[in-house]
């Protein structure tokens, strides 16, 4: 079936959210716990052929906004968006790609550690985009 192909990654990916903002320990220090979750770019529209995946990485997306609600003076979480990434798995699916227009999965950690880091102490909810122009 379409979209069947990311079935295994559907559970998980929410899951993991869970478990780890029960693992967020806000009274570990002076400054609140942070959660940065992986959803990604396509889990804001439909699309054909991998409905799964974007149904997943939107509830990811959600639950995000959810703890961080949940939690708010607590726990901070967000979650960042990226397009396709640029890993050597991606480019075996997708070799006639244009990896050009990939996301460097060190951009993608560069915006996760300004996530976690004081200066981004007042997001918390957010679902950041981490595409450029592509």
């Amino acid at each position: 079936a379409a979209g069947s192909s990311g079935t295994s990654t559907a559970r998980p990916d929410t899951d993991y959210c869970r478990l780890f903002s029960d693992s967020a320990d806000p009274g570990a220090g002076d400054d609140r716990a942070g959660i940065v979750s992986i959803s990604a770019r396509s889990s804001l529209e439909g699309g054909e052929g991998d409905g799964l995946y974007r149904a997943t990485k939107a509830g990811v997306r959600i639950l995000t906004e959810t703890i961080a609600e949940e939690n708010l003076g607590e726990v901070r979480a967000n979650a960042v968006m990226p397009s396709v990434i640029d890993t050597p798995m991606n480019r075996e699916m997708m070799p006639d790609a244009d990896f050009e227009e990939w996301v460097d999965p060190a951009d993608i950690a560069e915006v996760i550690v300004f996530l976690c880091s004081e200066a981004a102490s007042v997001t918390s909810g957010a679902a950041v985009p981490v595409y450029g122009e592509a």
